[in-house]
């Protein structure tokens, strides 16, 4: 598929997930609505852009991890060939992090998105205030050693390093507790 025809078989989906009445916080659920009824191409594709341009998703936490366990097919749309290139040159064990509440560390029942970068986890995790649910509550940064092949996604649009860990690793990730609070962030930089 050539970037342009790419393009026009996105628009209508782009169309429900952006258009009018649609936003960052509740751009998730409109995915979840319409999901059933595109495309491969368009599943993947508008999964990555709903995902990454909506907030206070913490509650949507299970759907959105059934979500990337889906079983169809063309599973590569969800990186541009760019994004594919870079997952594949990292080493066969990656260093990951993500900033959490201290409640979701405890359980072990980690959210899939993570990232490369410590700073970028420390910021979601002491400085990001788009998230709603998890706002007042005492959050974390972890650290885990994944191997690549757990990775379903890496994306760096927006310079996140953002890595989606396949989800059915997620219970299985050795894990340590970086910092426990943003003052802890502060004097390990």
């Amino acid at each position: 598929m050539t970037e342009i025809e790419f393009k026009e078989h996105m628009q209508p989906v782009n169309y429900q997930i952006f258009g009018y009445g649609v936003d960052s916080w509740n751009r998730m659920e409109r995915f979840i609505e319409i999901s059933q009824g595109l495309t491969d191409v368009q599943y993947w594709a508008g999964l990555k852009n709903a995902f990454t341009s909506s907030d206070n998703t913490y509650y949507l936490k299970e759907e959105i991890k059934c979500l990337f366990l889906s079983a169809r097919p063309m599973e590569q749309y969800i990186m541009d060939s760019d994004e594919r290139l870079l997952l594949e040159s990292l080493p066969e064990t990656v260093i990951v992090y993500r900033g959490m509440s201290l409640e979701e560390y405890e359980s072990e029942e980690y959210g899939i998105s993570w990232s490369l970068e410590r700073n970028v986890a420390e910021f979601f995790a002491y400085t990001y205030i788009r998230n709603l649910d998890t706002k007042g509550i005492p959050k974390v940064v972890v650290r885990a050693e994944v191997e690549r092949h757990t990775i379903s996604a890496l994306w760096n649009d927006r310079k996140e390093q953002e890595v989606i860990l396949n989800p059915s690793c997620l219970a299985m990730l050795d894990t340590d507790l970086v910092c426990a609070n943003r003052e802890d962030a502060i004097m390990l930089r």
